[in-house]
């Protein structure tokens, strides 16, 4: 019997029998000729048949059971309506999960207790702090905290933290984050970008900062292109950043070098030689100039291999082609 059968079963309800007498195989044929399906069927002595039959069956049998002179008995009562009926008659029991089931419902659907992982003294103090500004708090919604969004808002609150991960389980909420290296700090720490040379500004292309140039201006070298601070008359709000971006100009420059009055290069003389080498497993066969015949020379090899359907065959062939190549002064 399938799990789906035996939860059909029970949804609908069942009794386990006990028969007993000498005319039992005359009693399950009458039970059968009757439309009563007898289940997990045993016998437990020569005279006494036990059975599962389902609930709403059970008073057919009394029929077979004249008929073939055996006394039918219920021996046990399985399934939902009989739970059902039990509960009926217990209704504080009943009211009493009711609201077992509303209270877990209602506790399950807050955040009780808020964990911080990762870091420690004044960065947890301020990140705990953050999280009570965002509403992620003992006692909020769950429905209410979006991890995804809480993650994001804290990285642009604390600019301290290299990453953070929230998530929610069960009824807590568990803040996983990392500080920033030494190193990292001092590069988010806020600046200028300068100009590292002379020159004549083409184009300002301002990622993050204030620009203080525009094209068609001159500017000299360590003048600031583009500021971390907020000029007078930004927003509201604004805050130092660490300015980022490209100023591209044109620039003077002078440069001095040294060459020698030789130049030795290598250039191709238009001769050329090429040979085959075909590969069967561990056998080769080698056609035509598959060493180089010249003592300067520039090697090209070209592989080939079957077609996809007998690419599992062990056979390749590579074309080396050798160019000579002659010194010029």
């Amino acid at each position: 019997m399938g799990l789906s059968e035996r939860l059909s079963d029970w949804v609908r309800g069942y009794v386990v029998i006990r028969a007993a007498g000498e005319g039992l195989p005359a009693f399950v044929n009458h039970a059968s000729r009757g439309g009563v399906e007898l289940k997990r069927v045993r016998r437990p002595g020569r005279q006494v048949l036990v059975a599962q039959v389902a609930a709403h069956q059970y008073r057919r049998l009394r029929r077979p059971a004249r008929q073939a002179g055996v006394s039918v008995r219920v021996v046990r009562r399985r399934g939902l309506p009989f739970l059902l009926q039990r509960l009926a008659r217990r209704p504080g029991l009943l009211a009493g999960a009711a609201v077992a089931a509303a209270i877990m419902a209602v506790l399950n659907s807050r955040i009780w207790a808020v964990e911080v992982r990762g870091v420690a003294g004044a960065e947890a103090q301020r990140l705990r702090a953050a999280l009570l500004q965002m509403g992620v708090r003992p006692g909020a919604a769950r429905s209410l905290v979006e991890p995804r969004q809480v993650e994001d808002q804290l990285l642009a609150t604390l600019p301290d933290l290299a990453w953070v991960d929230v998530r929610l389980e069960g009824s807590r909420a568990v803040v996983e984050a990392r500080a920033r290296r030494d190193e990292q700090r001092r590069d988010l720490a806020p600046g200028d970008l300068v100009a590292s040379t002379d020159g004549l500004v083409v184009q300002v292309v301002a990622a993050a900062g204030w620009p203080l140039v525009a094209p068609g201006d001159v500017v000299r070298r360590g003048q600031v292109l583009v500021s971390g601070r907020p000029p007078l008359g930004a927003p509201p709000g604004a805050r130092p950043v660490r300015a980022a971006g490209r100023v591209y100009a044109r620039v003077w420059a002078e440069g001095f070098a040294q060459s020698g009055l030789e130049q030795r290069i290598e250039r191709p003389s238009g001769r050329t030689a090429a040979g085959v080498v075909v590969s069967a497993g561990p056998w080769q066969l080698r056609l035509g100039a598959v060493d180089p015949p010249f003592l300067r020379f520039r090697t090209q090899v070209s592989r080939g291999r079957l077609p996809a359907p007998l690419a599992w065959l062990p056979l390749r062939w590579d074309r080396v082609v050798h160019q000579e190549m002659e010194e010029q002064r």
